[in-house]
C-alpha cells in the first residue's frame, strides 16, 4: 500500500473548504506501471490510465468531510 505525502497546500485547501475529494481503484494513475519509471510515466499517461479505468467502472470516488486532526 502506498500513501503519497500531501503538500502543505493540500492540507490548507482541505481545511479551508472543509472537504476533500477521494478516489479509490486499482488504476488511478498514481503507481508507476511495471517496466516503467517515474520519469517515463508522463502526466498524459497517468490521465489516460485514470480515464480508461473510470470508463471500465473501476474507479469510485466521494467527497469526504475534512477536519484538522493532526
Amino acid at each position: 500500500m502506498s500513501t503519497p505525502a500531501a503538500s502543505p497546500d493540500w492540507y490548507s485547501a482541505a481545511l479551508h473548504h472543509g472537504y476533500a475529494v477521494c478516489f479509490y481503484g486499482p488504476q488511478l494513475g498514481v503507481r508507476t506501471p511495471p517496466g516503467s519509471t517515474q520519469v517515463k510515466y508522463t502526466d498524459a499517461e497517468r490521465l489516460e490510465e485514470f480515464r480508461t479505468a473510470r470508463g471500465r467502472g473501476l474507479v469510485a470516488g466521494g467527497i469526504i468531510a475534512y477536519r484538522n486532526n493532526r
